[in-house]
C-alpha cells in the first residue's frame, strides 16, 4: 500500500449539512466494436472511516492483458464506473490482472453522524492524499476474461480510518481483493436490468429478482427506520416488478431472512433462487418511507 498525505489544518471545523436522497446515474454500455469483445466488470471500493461515520469513494483502475510469457501485453484504463462499479468494455479474450488501483483525496469533507430530523454534523477537513495497492496485492490471482462475455474481476476493498487529532492522523488498512460469487451475480443483474438491450445481456439468464441494490447510508437508515439495503433499479418484467416494488425502496426482509447488507441479500437470493418467498420492504413515495409491506415473489433461477 502506497500512502501519502497532509493536512490544510487551518480548515478543520465544525459543519452541519441537510442529507438529501439523490437520483442513481445509470450507465451506459457501448455495442462491443469486435463479435468476441467481452465486458470487465469489478467492485473497487475505498472507505474513509472516522468517528463519525464513513463514506465510499470512487477509484482509478487500470487492467492489464497478460501475454503468453506472463508478463503484461498492454494496460486498459477504467472506461466506467457505476457507483462501487468499475467496468471496461470491449475486452480482448485472454488473461487480465489489476496493474493499479488507487483513491485521490484533495476536497474537502469528512464522515458525517446522522442527528435527527434529517441533519447529519460532521468534521469538516481538507486532506490531500493518494492511496494505492500495491502491485502484488493486486496480482494475486489472474482472471480469464472469455469472449462475448460479462467477465467478473472481483471484489477489492480498502479502509482508511480517520482518527480526529491535531494534526488529524489516518490509518490505512490492509488491502483485500477476493472473488465472490455474490460479486459476480450483482455485477450480471446490473447489467440485466439497467440495460437489457445491451449485446452483452445476450448469454445471461433472466435476473433472479431483477433489482439492482446497494448498502443504505447512516442518513438513509435512521429516516427509514430499519436495516437494508436500497433499492436503485428494477428491470423490466423482473419477479421485483411484478409484484410492484419499485425504485428507491428498502428491502429488509426475504423470506426467513432478515436484510441487513449486501452478503445477507446475496444469501437470501441464493438461497431462494428458484422458489417462491414473502418479501418484505418499505415503498418511498417521493417524499418520505411508507408502513412495511410484505409481498410474495416467485424467483428465477440461479444464473
Amino acid at each position: 500500500m502506497v500512502f501519502r498525505r497532509s493536512f490544510n489544518l487551518a480548515a478543520t471545523a465544525f459543519a452541519a449539512s441537510v442529507a438529501l436522497a439523490g437520483c442513481a446515474t445509470f450507465p451506459t454500455f457501448p455495442t462491443p466494436n469486435a463479435p468476441d469483445s467481452a465486458l470487465g466488470v469489478l467492485s473497487m471500493t475505498f472507505t474513509l472511516s472516522g468517528a463519525l461515520g464513513s463514506r465510499e469513494v470512487p477509484a482509478q483502475v487500470v487492467l492489464g492483458k497478460v501475454d503468453a510469457a506472463g508478463g503484461v501485453e498492454k494496460e486498459v484504463k477504467q472506461t466506467n464506473a457505476y457507483g462501487k462499479y468499475v467496468m471496461f468494455a470491449n475486452l480482448e479474450p485472454g488473461k487480465y490482472k489489476v496493474l493499479r488501483a488507487l483513491h485521490n483525496q484533495r476536497s474537502s469533507g469528512g464522515p458525517m453522524a446522522p442527528v435527527g430530523g434529517g441533519f447529519a454534523v460532521g468534521i469538516s477537513y481538507s486532506p490531500t492524499y493518494t492511496a494505492e495497492f500495491e502491485p502484488e496485492v493486486a496480482q494475486r490471482t489472474l482472471v480469464e476474461v472469455p469472449a462475448a462475455a460479462v467477465a467478473y474481476l472481483g471484489d477489492f476493498s480498502v479502509t482508511i480510518r480517520l482518527k480526529i487529532g491535531f494534526p488529524p492522523k489516518q490509518e490505512v488498512g490492509q488491502p483485500v481483493r477476493v472473488l465472490t460469487e455474490g460479486g459476480k451475480r450483482r455485477a450480471h443483474e446490473m447489467l440485466n436490468v439497467v440495460q437489457p438491450d445491451s449485446p452483452w445481456v445476450l448469454k445471461l439468464k433472466p435476473p433472479v429478482f431483477g433489482v439492482v441494490v446497494d448498502e443504505l447510508t447512516d442518513l438513509l437508515r435512521v429516516k427509514v427506520g430499519s436495516k437494508g439495503v436500497l433499492v436503485l433499479a428494477v428491470g423490466e418484467n423482473s419477479p421485483a416488478s411484478a409484484v410492484g416494488i419499485s425504485r428507491e425502496a428498502v428491502l429488509v426482509q426475504i423470506g426467513d431472512k432478515a436484510i441487513a447488507n449486501l452478503q445477507s441479500f446475496d444469501e437470501a437470493l441464493a438461497q431462494y433462487a428458484g422458489k417462491t418467498a414473502t418479501v418484505k420492504y418499505f415503498r418511498y413515495d417521493g417524499e418520505q418511507y411508507q408502513d412495511e409491506r410484505t409481498v410474495e415473489v416467485k424467483f428465477n433461477e440461479r444464473m
